[in-house]
């Protein structure tokens, strides 16, 4: 299998990083975050000739306030955003590229009011400069901690409480209409980048041809179906870690708005079960865990009465564009390979219907 993204880097003092995930750029180029010998993050990049630049700890030239910012350093995705959990643990602070924050704290500002009305314990905005966001922290524990911990009775009402007030977050989308858009088309346009980036590095082993195939096929069926059913309010990244299940509170929380959108509900639903699916194959959630979650997933898709060719077309693109993901990670290339391959094989037989 091809090594696209070295599994350890090194920074100008010859001292080793462990790579833990990349994100591919046009020109062949890469970015990456890593973990040196000190535990702490390090974020980079891979130009085209296979040169690495390790940037200096909490250092990036396009997130000037985060050499200042307070707090541990959780997420440093070079030249884009950083995030951090303040001292207390209180507040979370979101770092961007100039220009981005706004629009950020608009659609969490959105989000807290719609998840609020369906029942969710959702962060509220508390502060908001040029470059960052900050937002109150939620109690609770992610259900991807909850799926590998011995809590079965907290694992079940946490889903069982997903099960009942998703349905009315998608629905309250007729009273927020200042979010876009994102129908079958502009998700076929996501896949079909994802798809570029992977035949373009050459990252997993397959016939280009038939990736090709596999990415028209459902491309184009998402695209056809672009004016399918009513749009609801989205997420666009929904998976287990951003869910926060609290047990003194009998609370469900949920995290994360920078991609919120209006779409079809299976777009957010396909994308829960394929990560279920995911943490299963990852080791992180028993059998039982995910015949838990799925069936939560199934009653809400019952509830919004989407439509099974739809929430299957969407389960084959988000697999699809997982894979070309996780062959960006080194610790999972191997899993991606074995998806790509099954569903290379799946359409084959059968196509994607």
């Amino acid at each position: 299998m091809t090594a696209v993204v070295p599994s350890t880097v090194y920074d100008q003092a010859g001292a080793p990083l462990s790579v833990r995930r990349a994100w591919p750029k046009s020109g062949r180029r890469l970015t990456f975050e890593a973990v040196d010998q000190y535990g702490r993050l390090r974020a980079g990049m891979i130009d085209d000739g296979g040169k690495v630049i390790v940037a200096g700890f909490r250092t990036d030239p396009a997130l000037p306030g985060l050499g200042e910012a307070g707090g541990k350093l959780l997420v440093h995705r070079y030249k884009r955003r950083a995030v951090l959990r303040s001292e207390d643990g209180a507040s979370y602070t979101k770092l961007l590229a100039s220009g981005k924050a706004a629009m950020v704290a608009g659609q969490s500002a959105l989000m807290h009011k719609a998840g609020s009305r369906a029942g969710f314990a959702v962060p509220e905005v508390v502060g908001c400069e040029p470059n960052r966001v900050v937002s109150a922290a939620l109690a609770g524990t992610s259900l991807h901690e909850l799926g590998s911990a011995d809590t079965v009775g907290a694992w079940d009402r946490a889903w069982q409480l997903w099960a009942e007030r998703w349905p009315s977050l998608v629905r309250d989308a007729t009273r927020v209409h200042e979010l876009p858009l994102h129908d079958g088309a502009a998700e076929a346009s996501t896949v079909r980048k994802w798809v570029a980036h992977l035949l373009d590095f050459g990252a997993l082993d397959a016939d280009p041809a038939a990736v090709r195939s596999l990415a028209d096929e459902v491309c184009g069926a998402l695209s056809e179906g672009s004016g399918h059913g009513e749009a609801g309010l989205a997420h666009r990244d929904l998976h287990d870690k951003q869910l926060l299940y609290c047990a003194d509170a009998a609370s469900l929380g949920l995290l994360d708005f920078d991609t919120a959108a209006l779409a079809e509900p299976a777009l957010d639903l396909a994308n829960l079960a394929v990560h279920l699916r995911l943490r299963a194959d990852q080791g992180t959630a028993t059998a039982e865990a995910r015949k838990t979650a799925e069936a939560a997933v199934d009653a809400a898709a019952a509830d919004l009465s989407v439509p099974a060719r739809r929430l299957h077309l969407y389960t084959v693109a988000t697999q699809l564009r997982l894979v070309c993901v996780y062959a960006f990670r080194p610790q999972w290339q191997h899993l991606a390979q074995s998806w790509l391959d099954s569903l290379l094989v799946s359409q084959t037989r059968k196509g994607i219907s």
